[in-house]
């Protein structure tokens, strides 16, 4: 479970994608901890400004509605609120970032969720 305070999400992979000039962080990974209306992640270096939640049960995928997006410089967060509760378990989020929070390799964004 995590601590508040702690992330609540760690990463599986990370991949990016750009397409007309934005740069995409496809996130798969689990989500711990007991429901809320929140995803804490570790994300200091990057600057998030768009984001999408998708839910991945046995037989269907559902969508987070994005409520807004705060950032905590102090604490290294990012916290992405929903508008309904979000539980434990798999998880894809697709987040629009900012390129020039990218100074690390690609396959070296997956340390910034864990």
């Amino acid at each position: 479970m995590a601590k508040p305070g702690q992330p609540s999400f760690k990463a599986d992979s990370a991949e990016i994608k750009t397409s007309g000039g934005r740069t995409y962080l496809e996130v798969a990974g689990r989500r711990t901890g007991r429901p809320n209306k929140r995803f804490t992640l570790n994300t200091a270096e990057l600057k998030i400004l768009a984001a999408k939640i998708e839910y991945i049960q046995k037989n269907k995928v559902t969508e987070q509605a994005v409520s807004r997006i705060n950032y905590l410089p102090t604490m290294s967060q990012t916290r992405i609120h929903t508008a309904g509760l979000v539980f434990p378990g798999e998880y894809r989020l697709k987040l629009e970032i900012h390129a020039s929070g990218l100074n690390r390799p690609p396959e070296l964004l997956k340390e910034l969720f864990v």
